[in-house]
């Protein structure tokens, strides 16, 4: 029987506002089971989160109730609801929601892991999620709620009773990551590899470094920072760690760190890693994927399993059984119709985002698993089709001519 998050008094108190119901019904009676800011994914029993932007949420609020939802957050009554709904109005949508998350913070005791970086948070995050789920229920959120509205939609949906708690934060501009640390709170936070994304909005690539750096604004005391060295700003987001007199574990491929890999070895269509660990242990892990820079994300699960002395070998175990998602590294198996039954196409989707450090990752992958190739002598032909890498500005055109040059 699913357990509900919220009674709507209690977000009734938590953002003093105020409230319509149907008939019959008290802010007591009404179950809040999760929270939602789109129709298409509601689920029956969410509260739904009208919030404006591009479009204004009050404009879906009467398609929300069709779909299933237990109330919406509002801040004005939208003029198409006239039958019997349960509104919850308050001055600030976003406000009262990050207000409702807060409260979900303070009322939740497990572990708590915050994670940025220019590419490999939503895959660090799912790994790690996917790790941690032997050891007890873990909440993270759902692709890549990683913003200003996805970070509080996912802590205001944080069940109090589970045990681990991990959320993805990013940004576009300077100054969105610090608010939602401080939000968040976490117990310990890991940094994936950065580098030039989002150039257009900083003034310089050290810029980009503080950005990232500031997510632990929000670190508890005694938090850890894990730290991939893989990049060309680990360096400066150390500085700024250890300035701070932050705790700074790192790990990563071909550099000096805590963690680091030792080998890669291609098995079939997957591939196995071996790390030394700080204390000159040596790990194994078998992958059902070949890239390199999954690796590196996989290798800072390790690290967290072993600094935070969680369950290791249920932990690897977990993580052996991750794939790659759709957009991130997927690889469909494709047989070709009225062709010998050896014929074959490997469509590997790297299609999510693209940035130069995510599409240089993935150009290097690609080429890289000669033992793959050796072994299928029917491989003819190794094409790329790649897209615009966006958010640039002026160094857009100098960035795709590097990508030009290392095709």
């Amino acid at each position: 029987m699913k357990i509900p998050l919220w009674k709507f008094s209690d977000l009734v108190d938590i953002t003093n506002g105020t409230y319509i119901l149907k008939d019959l019904q008290t802010p007591e009676t009404i179950n809040i089971f999760g929270f939602s800011i789109d129709t298409r994914t509601l689920v029956k029993g969410d509260i739904f989160v009208a919030l404006k932007g591009n479009r204004d949420g009050h404009d879906y609020v009467l398609e929300a109730f069709t779909s299933g939802a237990a109330a919406a957050l509002v801040s004005e009554v939208p003029k198409n609801c006239k039958g019997e709904v349960n509104l919850l109005v308050v001055e600030d949508v976003l406000v009262a929601l990050r207000e409702i998350a807060a409260v979900a913070r303070a009322r939740f005791n497990g572990l708590t892991i915050s994670i940025t970086g220019s590419v490999g948070k939503t895959t660090t995050k799912d790994m790690l999620r996917h790790a941690l789920e032997p050891l007890g229920r873990v909440h993270a959120s759902v692709r890549s709620f990683n913003n200003f509205i996805g970070v509080p939609i996912t802590m205001a949906s944080l069940p109090p009773d589970a045990d681990f708690a991990i959320f993805e934060i990013g940004m576009n501009k300077p100054g969105e990551i610090e608010p939602l640390s401080t939000l968040v709170r976490p117990d310990h936070v890991v940094i994936t590899t950065t580098g030039r994304s989002h150039t257009e909005s900083f003034k310089n690539i050290k810029d980009i470094a503080k950005e990232k750096a500031s997510i632990v604004k929000g670190l508890l005391k005694g938090g850890k920072a894990f730290l991939c060295m893989d990049g060309e700003l680990q360096e400066n987001i150390r500085q700024i760690l250890e300035e701070a007199s932050i705790q700074v574990v790192t790990f990563g491929s071909n550099c000096p760190s805590d963690f680091k890999i030792s080998s890669i070895k291609s098995i079939g269509t997957g591939s196995q890693m071996v790390c030394q660990t700080s204390k000159e242990q040596k790990v194994s892990c078998k992958f059902n994927f070949w890239h390199k820079h999954l690796m590196v994300n996989a290798l800072g699960v390790v690290t967290v399993f072993i600094e935070l002395e969680l369950d290791l070998l249920n932990g690897i175990q977990a993580l052996e059984e991750w794939s790659p998602i759709e957009g991130r590294g997927l690889v469909y198996k494709l047989e070709l119709l009225n062709e010998p039954s050896n014929s074959r196409l490997l469509l590997i989707d790297d299609s999510y985002n693209s940035n130069p450090i995510s599409l240089r990752s993935s150009l290097e992958n690609f080429i890289s698993f000669e033992d793959f190739y050796a072994s299928n002598k029917n491989v003819l032909t190794r094409l790329a089709i790649l897209g615009d890498m966006l958010e640039l500005g002026v160094d857009s055109i100098n960035q795709h001519t590097k990508i030009a040059d290392l095709i």
